[in-house]
């Protein structure tokens, strides 16, 4: 099987109520997407980390965008969480590669 890359820009709030968020919009994704399981959309994906670390470990809490998705791109991994990253305007990029 395959994989998809997926990204989706959240506002700026707290990373327990970007979880939260995160979960309402995985389930409406799954819903629309059939429930079918191997969409390549982000109903693939259970669970967000937040990512604090760049490339050679060290402590990173902003990010430009275009950093974050190159990161994402880079270092997320089909089976496991979708990575969030706070960028510098305060709103979240989230990015995932999703089973297809």
């Amino acid at each position: 099987m395959g994989a998809c890359f997926e990204e989706k820009m959240f506002p700026d709030m707290k990373f327990v109520d970007l979880v939260q968020e995160f979960e309402r919009f995985v389930e409406r994704t799954a819903w629309m997407e059939g429930h079918g399981g191997y969409t390549g959309s982000f109903a693939e994906k259970d669970s967000i980390a937040e990512v604090r670390e760049d490339r050679n470990g060290n402590r990173k809490t902003v990010w430009d965008k275009d950093e974050a998705r190159e990161h994402c791109i880079d270092y997320a991994d089909k089976w496991g969480d979708a990575l969030a990253y706070r960028l510098t305007d305060g709103n979240w990029y989230v990015g995932a590669w999703c089973s297809s």
